[in-house]
C-alpha cells in the first residue's frame, strides 16, 4: 500500500516538502493537502501591491501543478484537531483525514494593536492575498497612509507604497525604528534616509484609538489619536505590529510546543509521525546551537526541503537555521544577520554617516555570530557585503586572523571572506544542494589534434566557483615554468585558453548564459580572464560541458566544432581572412545551423595576424575584449569554436528556487531606477559615460576628426538601427542568418543590442533549420559526452 502524506499548509513550507517527497522518494506515495487559501508566496505581495506584477505571478502551484504531482487537494479548508495517537486530522467541516506521517507547516498570521476601532473598515492588515487586494482598491495617488509599526513586515511594503505616489506616515511605540533588526545608530540613520524621501516616521509614539472622519459625499477618512502629540488624519491605516505562529489547533495533540513545536534536525516533533516546518517549527539554530524559531522565507524554504526529503525516507540533516532580515527602503540596503544584538560580544563597527554606510560585526571568540550592514544600493561594495556578512555568520569560519585587520578596515569583509574560503565551507551545508554544473571537462590538445573528457568532482566545483575560478586554478597549475618564476609566455604552446562556463550557464537566470575566457594575455603577458555574453555557456553545458581546456599549437588553421557527444577539430583554412560575422554565416551555412542552434566565437583578420589587442567575438556582437584574447587564439591557429546547442540535461539543487530568485532579478531590473537603463539598454549606456571619463581607448580618432557628436552613441541613438521597427536594420534574433551592415555612414546603422555597434540587416534565411550530419573530415573525433542529471529548464536565451 503506498504510504500516505498529509501537508497541512500550503505555503512555502509545505509547497517545498511537497516538491521534494516527489523528486526524492523511491515509490510514489499518496499526497494530502490541506490549506486554507491557495498556494501562493506573501513575499511577492508588495510587487503585486505596486502593480509589478499580476495576481496569476503571486500563485506558487496551480491547480494543474497540483494534480501533474498527483496531490489530493483540500484547499479552503482549515485543520481543527490532530489525534496523533489515530493519526488523524479533523477539518474545520468536521471531515477526518489519516495518515501515515504528517508535516505541520500552517505558518502564521497578522496580529492587530489592541487600540479601539482598530477592526473597522479602512483598517487593514497586509499578510495574506486577501488583505493585500484590499489595500490596493484604497490607495491611491495622494492617499496618506499611517502604518502602525516600523519593522520588517512595514519595510516590505513602503517602497510599494510610495511608488504608488502615497504619502506615508510610519507610527512606531519603540523608541527606535526596526527595533528587533537593527541597533540605535542603524536606525537612526535610517530614518533620516526615510525622511529625506518624504516619509514621516514618528517613533515612541502611543496611539489611544481609530476614529473615523465623515466626509460629505465621499467616504469617511481616519484620524488616528495619540497619548502625546498631534492627531492624524489619513485615508488608509495598515497594521503591520507583528505576526502570531497558527499553533492553536494543536492544544491537546500531545505535541511537544514552546515558542513552536520543537522539532529535532531531521524536522521530526516528540512524534516520530509528525514533522513540522516554517514558522511553527522551533528547530536548530546554526549560530546558538539551541533551538529558535525563525519566521523568515529562507528558513521556510529549508523546513519545506529536508522534512519532504525525511517523509521521502531519506536520511536528511539540518546544520540549523540563521535569523536574516534584509530590506531595502528607496535603494537603502538594510541587513542583519544572527546575533546582532548580542551585548555580550565583542563589537567592531564602522561608520560613514554621509553615505550613509554603516557595519558592526560582533564576534564570539574567533567566529563572527552577528552582524548589521547599511549601505546605499548603487553601492556594490553593499550588495556584495550583504551576501558575504551572511556567509561568514553562517558558515562560523575561524577568523582569528582577520579581527585585527576587520577592527582598522571594517568596510572590507571580501578579504576574510575570501582568505578563509568560506564559499567551499558553505555549499556542502546548502540544504540538498549541489553544483548546476554538467560535471564534465574538455581538454583539447592542438598541438597532438586530440580530444578528450575529464570528469571533475563537486569538491572541485566547490572550490573553483565559476569560470574564473576554474580558469585561474588551470593557469596556476598548469602554465607554470620549470624554473617556477612566472607563467608560460603567451605566445608558447604550454599557454592554457581556458573557455568556461558558470554555474547558472543553461538554468534560466538572465545573463547567465555568457562566456568566461581565462588565459596569459597578449598585452600584459600575465594572466586575465574577460566575459561575453550570447549563447556560448549555454550550448556548451547542454553539451555536457563546462569548460574548454585548449593547449598547444596546431600545426595548421583548424576549428572546434561540438555537437553532443561529436567532438573534432576541423580544417579551417577556409574560413582565413574572414571577420567573426562572416565566419559564423559561413559556418552556419555550411553545417546546416540557423539562429541559436549554433554559437560561434572566432577571431577575425587581427587575431590571425597576432595584434596584440585583438579580440574574441561571437554570436554576432559580443565581444571578450580584454588583453589580447583573441591574439592567443590566432597564435594557436584557432580560428573559431562552434558549439550545437546539445541536449543533455542540468540538474539544480533547487529548481523553483532558481526560478523564483531569476523573477528577483528579472523584476530588479525592470523597476529599480539604477539598473532600468541596462535591462533597456545594456551596457550601451557606457559608452558616453566613459568618454567623457577619458576611458575609453578612442584617442586617435577624436583627434583627427574635427567633431565627434557624441550624441550619436548614447544608447537610444545606438538602438535605433537595431529597433524592430526600424526599416533598414532590426534586431531579429529569432534564427535567421543574414549578412551585416557594412555602412559606415553613421554609428547607429551598425548598432548592437546589448555590446556596441554590431546590428544586422534581415535576408533570407539559408539554409533553413535543417540539421545536417555530413561535414567535412575530421583530424580527431571524442565521444565525450556526459549526462547531467535531471533539469527540464526552459530555453534560455
Amino acid at each position: 500500500m503506498a504510504r500516505r502524506h498529509l501537508i497541512v499548509g500550503g505555503g512555502t513550507a509545505g509547497i517545498n516538502a511537497i516538491r521534494t517527497i516527489r523528486e526524492e522518494e523511491s515509490e510514489r506515495s499518496e499526497i494530502t493537502l490541506v490549506s486554507a487559501e491557495k498556494p501562493y508566496s506573501r513575499m511577492v505581495l508588495p510587487y503585486f501591491l505596486d502593480r509589478s506584477i499580476a495576481e496569476s505571478h503571486v500563485y506558487t502551484a496551480t491547480a494543474k501543478t497540483l494534480a501533474d504531482w498527483g496531490v489530493k487537494t483540500l484547499v479552503g479548508r482549515k485543520a481543527a484537531s490532530l489525534d496523533t495517537k489515530a493519526n488523524v486530522l479533523t477539518l474545520d467541516d468536521g471531515a477526518k483525514v489519516e495518515y501515515d506521517d504528517c508535516l505541520v507547516a500552517t505558518g502564521s498570521s497578522p496580529v492587530r494593536a489592541p487600540l479601539p476601532g482598530a477592526d473597522g473598515a479602512g483598517v487593514h492588515s497586509f499578510w495574506t492575498l486577501d488583505q493585500a487586494k484590499a489595500v490596493i482598491d484604497e490607495i491611491r495617488k495622494g492617499s496618506h497612509v499611517v502604518m502602525f509599526g516600523a519593522g520588517f513586515i512595514s519595510f516590505t511594503i513602503l517602497n510599494s507604497i510610495l511608488s504608488l505616489g502615497a504619502k506615508l506616515t510610519i507610527v512606531e511605540i519603540a523608541p527606535t525604528i526596526l527595533p528587533r533588526m537593527v541597533d540605535a545608530t542603524g536606525a537612526a540613520l535610517v530614518q533620516q534616509w526615510l525622511e529625506r524621501h518624504g516619509v514621516t516616521v514618528r517613533t515612541g509614539a502611543t496611539a489611544t484609538g481609530i476614529e473615523d472622519v465623515p466626509m460629505k459625499g465621499k467616504p469617511p477618512r481616519k484620524r488616528v489619536r495619540f497619548k502625546a502629540g498631534a492627531d492624524v488624519v489619513c485615508d488608509v491605516v495598515i497594521m503591520a505590529t507583528g505576526i502570531k505562529t497558527n499553533l492553536d489547533w494543536l492544544e491537546d495533540s500531545g505535541l511537544r510546543i514552546d515558542r513552536g513545536i520543537v522539532v529535532n534536525d531531521r524536522l521530526r516533533s516528540n512524534v516520530d509521525t509528525v514533522y513540522a516546518a516554517g514558522d511553527v517549527a522551533e528547530g536548530p539554530d546554526v549560530v546558538t546551537g539551541g533551538t529558535a524559531v525563525h519566521a523568515i522565507e529562507p528558513t521556510a524554504q529549508e523546513h519545506g526541503r529536508v522534512a519532504g526529503a525525511n517523509m521521502a525516507g531519506k536520511d536528511v540533516a539540518y546544520r540549523g537555521s540563521l535569523l536574516a532580515n534584509i530590506v531595502e527602503v528607496q535603494h537603502l540596503d538594510v541587513a542583519s544577520f544572527g546575533a546582532w544584538d548580542d551585548e555580550q560580544a565583542e563589537a567592531i563597527t564602522g561608520l560613514k554617516a554621509d553615505r550613509p554606510a554603516y557595519r558592526k560585526l560582533l564576534f564570539t571568540g574567533g567566529r563572527l555570530t552577528g552582524a548589521i550592514i547599511l549601505g546605499p544600493s548603487s553601492d556594490i561594495w553593499t550588495t556584495n557585503d550583504v551576501g558575504m556578512l551572511k556567509g561568514l555568520v553562517q558558515a562560523g569560519v575561524t577568523l582569528d586572523g582577520y579581527k585585527g585587520y576587520l577592527r582598522k578596515n571594517p568596510f572590507d569583509v571580501k578579504t576574510a571572506y575570501i582568505a578563509t574560503r568560506t564559499t567551499a565551507t558553505l555549499l556542502p551545508q546548502t540544504v540538498r544542494a549541489q553544483p548546476a554544473y554538467a560535471g564534465t571537462l574538455l581538454r583539447v590538445d592542438l598541438s597532438r589534434g586530440r580530444v578528450k573528457a575529464e570528469p571533475w568532482t563537486p569538491d572541485e566545483m566547490q572550490e573553483l566557483l565559476g569560470g574564473v575560478g576554474l580558469g585561474a586554478m588551470i593557469l596556476y597549475r598548469e602554465t607554470g615554468t620549470r624554473g617556477g618564476k612566472g607563467n608560460a609566455s603567451w605566445d608558447h604552446p604550454d599557454n592554457r585558453l581556458v573557455l568556461a562556463t558558470g554555474p547558472l550557464a543553461g538554468l534560466p537566470v538572465w545573463g547567465s548564459s555568457g562566456l568566461t575566457v581565462v588565459t596569459i594575455g597578449a598585452m600584459t603577458n600575465g594572466p586575465t580572464s574577460t566575459q561575453a555574453n550570447g549563447f556560448f555557456g549555454t550550448n556548451l553545458k547542454y553539451s555536457g560541458y563546462d569548460a574548454i581546456v585548449i593547449q598547444g599549437q596546431a600545426k595548421d588553421w583548424v576549428y572546434l566544432y561540438i555537437d553532443g557527444d561529436t567532438v573534432e577539430l576541423r580544417d579551417a583554412r577556409d574560413l582565413l581572412g574572414k571577420d567573426t560575422w562572416d565566419t559564423q554565416d559561413t559556418l552556419s551555412a555550411k553545417l546546416g545551423f540557423a539562429g541559436h542552434q549554433l554559437s560561434v566565437y572566432s577571431i577575425g583578420p587581427a587575431g590571425e595576424h597576432l595584434v596584440r589587442f585583438a579580440a574574441i567575438q561571437g554570436d554576432y556582437g559580443h565581444v571578450a575584449s580584454k588583453n589580447g584574447a583573441g591574439a592567443v587564439m590566432g597564435k594557436k591557429k584557432l580560428k573559431a569554436v562552434a558549439i550545437v546547442r546539445g541536449p543533455k540535461a542540468l540538474h539544480a539543487a533547487d529548481p523553483r528556487g532558481v526560478v523564483q530568485a531569476a523573477d528577483d532579478i528579472a523584476h530588479d531590473l525592470k523597476t529599480d531606477p539604477l539598473a532600468k537603463s541596462l535591462y533597456e539598454w545594456g551596457t550601451l549606456t557606457a559608452v558616453v559615460g566613459l568618454s567623457r571619463l577619458g576611458a575609453l581607448p578612442i584617442k586617435n580618432y577624436t583627434t583627427s576628426v574635427p567633431h565627434v557628436d557624441m550624441a550619436e552613441w548614447d544608447a537610444p541613438k545606438l538602438r535605433e538601427g537595431f529597433d524592430p521597427a526600424c526599416t533598414t536594420v532590426t534586431c531579429r534574433w529569432s534564427g535567421r542568418a543574414s549578412a551585416r551592415a557594412r555602412s559606415s555612414t553613421s554609428p547607429s546603422t551598425r548598432a548592437g543590442r546589448w555590446a556596441g555597434p554590431s546590428a544586422r540587416p534581415t535576408r533570407k534565411t539559408s539554409p533553413g533549420s535543417t540539421r545536417r550530419r555530413t561535414a567535412p573530415a575530421s583530424t580527431s573525433t571524442s565521444s565525450a559526452g556526459s549526462a547531467a542529471g535531471s533539469w527540464s529548464a526552459r530555453s534560455v536565451g
